[in-house]
């Protein structure tokens, strides 16, 4: 009799077991489609910080060198931030030839004390 009782067991479970299974393939299906989404969207967010960044960075060099271009002298402190700004653009990829170009042109102008006028 413990047999038959086994035997009819098996048969209702097995089924069972084999649907819970299919359950739980799908909500792991789901589950890594979900992820990969998310990290597609986080990679999305990142480049889009990535290309912000640089732009701001760009922005403010081609900026603040004109306007010492225009000046004629550039305060040290001003040349080292702006050395900085442009270290980690080229850092970031994708370094535009014409930021360089006023860097090195910045880096080639008399030297003036922050106090004298001009751009502070």
């Amino acid at each position: 009799m413990d047999n038959e009782l086994i035997a009819q067991l098996s048969a209702a479970l097995v089924p069972l077991l084999g649907a819970v299974c299919g359950y739980l393939a799908g909500k792991l299906q789901r589950n890594t489609a979900k992820a990969k989404e998310a990290e597609r969207a986080r990679e999305e967010q990142q480049k889009a910080m990535l290309d912000g960044l640089k732009s701001l960075l760009r922005g403010q060099i081609i900026d603040d060198g004109l306007t010492y271009l225009e000046e004629g002298a550039i305060p040290p402190f001003a040349l080292e931030t702006m050395e900085h700004q442009n270290d980690a653009y080229v850092r970031l990829g994708d370094g535009d030839k014409s930021v360089n170009d006023i860097v090195d042109r910045c880096r080639r102008l008399p030297i003036r004390s922050g106090n004298e006028s001009g751009h502070e």
